[in-house]
């Protein structure tokens, strides 16, 4: 018989700078259980959705009022309790339909729904809401068998976004690093938005070093898209990272968007010369 082990537990002010502080805090708490970088990015994300739904359903109510946080080890088994003071009424989310997924928000609920082993809301103690998830890795994922992805610089999904532009004749490449959520989405938008106003038109987004995303960055990316194809360009996403992808697979988001494995790619399905097929 194991014993749960509390690996962390705090009362964090209700402010969404506590997500900046909780990436490292996950990402040791998932290697202290000898996860790698895909199962940490999937439980980063299921966490990270229920601390930013705590965070907005306090802070309209009782603005210095603080959001449980806390993670424990119970052998193969991670658990996660996250709990505000709010007063929203939370009901079990359907399953969204493609066009929900085009929608700029609405799949937190989803995400953690499909991406937690087991989730459950119900009443907090003394009031508000109260969040558990369960984890379990699949033995392929455990860390001894994926050495070089946890190894991967900038894997900790801690980094805020940073972007860099490379313009080649009538293609812009942005390429980012760091986490796409709620705190640095608005950045990535209006950079898109300034090379649309300069009538760069037709955009790669290279996300090699994106080490994380949401649903925040999901909601993001389709605000984004729709800006581009407003403005009658065109948007290619190329050099996704496995667990990137797989939250663009898990939300449907793969059959919105034009998906390239490599940049050249991307860059060759927006010029003239002859793309290769992208994959999606």
């Amino acid at each position: 018989m194991t014993v749960a082990r509390c690996y962390y537990s705090q009362e964090l002010p209700s402010d969404l700078g506590i997500l900046s502080r909780l990436h490292p805090v996950i990402q040791g708490w998932c290697q202290a259980a000898g996860l790698n970088v895909g199962a940490t990015h999937r439980i980063a994300v299921a966490v990270t959705e229920a601390v930013t739904n705590a965070v907005i359903h306090v802070r309209p109510k009782r603005p210095n009022n603080t959001v449980l946080v806390a993670f424990w080890i119970d052998g193969e088994e991670l658990r996660a309790e996250i709990g505000d003071r709010g007063t929203w009424g939370w009901q079990a989310p359907r399953p969204p339909g493609v066009e929900q997924w085009e929608q700029t928000g609405g799949r937190g609920l989803e995400l953690i729904r499909q991406l937690a082993q087991t989730s459950e809301v119900g009443p907090r103690p003394g009031g508000g809401t109260l969040v558990r998830m369960t984890f379990r890795a699949r033995e392929a994922e455990r860390l001894a068998e994926t050495v070089a992805a946890a190894n991967r610089p900038g894997s900790e999904g801690g980094r805020p976004m940073e972007s860099r532009v490379e313009s080649f004749d009538n293609v812009d490449v942005m390429r980012i690093s760091g986490r796409i959520d709620l705190v640095t989405s608005n950045t990535l938008k209006d950079s898109i938005r300034e090379r649309l106003q300069r009538q760069r038109l037709n955009i790669v987004l290279n996300m090699e070093r994106v080490d994380f995303i949401n649903s925040s960055g999901l909601g993001a990316m389709v605000s984004i898209l729709k800006d581009v194809r407003i403005a009658n360009g065109r948007l290619v996403l190329s050099d996704l990272a496995p667990y990137v992808q797989e939250i663009f697979e898990i939300t449907q988001l793969a059959n919105v968007f034009d998906i390239c494995a490599t940049e050249k790619q991307a860059v060759a399905e927006l010029s003239s010369a002859p793309a290769p097929a992208a994959t999606r």
